[in-house]
């Protein structure tokens, strides 16, 4: 499972910057409003692809994303089926859960001043309520989701010697897919480009590397 979760963050950015051109999300950090202090990603790499290698894929027709949204972890021709099973009295506690999650109070900011800022609570607050938006058409909730995941990659700081720290990078990556994803209607053009840009900051810290990728991003212990 551990494996199959950091594979998905690699596809995800594919998934993303499919079809986009290189200097459409490059980004200069000197143009954005960010934390002066104690982020990870309060300066975006600029990302450079290289051409890909036999072993990366060239000469395969690699599958194309769709271009409408959603389409991370489900399409439009889902969601019917999904708000009618929301409501099915066995998931009421799952439900629960996530009704829960979107009301921690949060803005998205972390904690400046420490090694290691990462919050699950943020991240799950974050997720349940771009949930609600795609699923519910809750405005507020997808405006918050957007604001607070614009807020948690600003301030995100994950300590670099913590034991298996590519998953956690890997899981930060997949939230902010997600809104992406969902939420994509709310985002403006320039907002898009900072969180592409704070996400694939952060894959460049992967063990995997990004965007040239030192292992497999399918088979070995890279995918983990």
């Amino acid at each position: 499972m551990k494996r199959i979760k950091n594979q998905l963050a690699v596809l995800l950015l594919v998934g993303i910057v499919s079809g986009m051109q290189p200097e459409a999300y490059s980004q200069s950090s000197s143009s954005l409003s960010v934390a002066e202090q104690g982020s990870d990603t309060n300066k975006i790499v600029a990302i450079t692809y290289p051409p890909l290698s036999v072993r990366e894929g060239e000469g395969i027709q690699l599958p194309i994303p769709p271009k409408d949204h959603p389409r991370l972890y489900l399409t439009a021709s889902y969601l019917p089926e999904l708000r009618r099973k929301s409501q099915h009295p066995l998931l009421k506690p799952c439900w629960e859960k996530i009704t829960t999650a979107a009301t921690y109070k949060t803005d998205g900011y972390l904690p400046l001043g420490k090694p290691d800022n990462n919050s699950t609570a943020v991240r799950n607050a974050i997720e349940a309520n771009a949930l609600l938006f795609v699923l519910n058409n809750d405005q507020k909730a997808g405006q918050f989701a957007v604001d607070a995941v614009l807020h948690y990659f600003e301030t995100l700081k994950i300590d670099p010697s913590k034991p298996d720290v590519t998953r956690e990078l890997g899981r930060a990556i997949v939230t902010g897919a997600i809104v992406y994803d969902w939420c994509y209607a709310l985002l403006s053009a320039p907002q898009r480009t900072v969180l592409i840009g704070r996400m694939e900051t952060i894959a460049t810290t992967m063990e995997i590397e990004w965007p040239q990728l030192k292992g497999s991003s399918i088979t070995g212990h890279t995918v983990e």
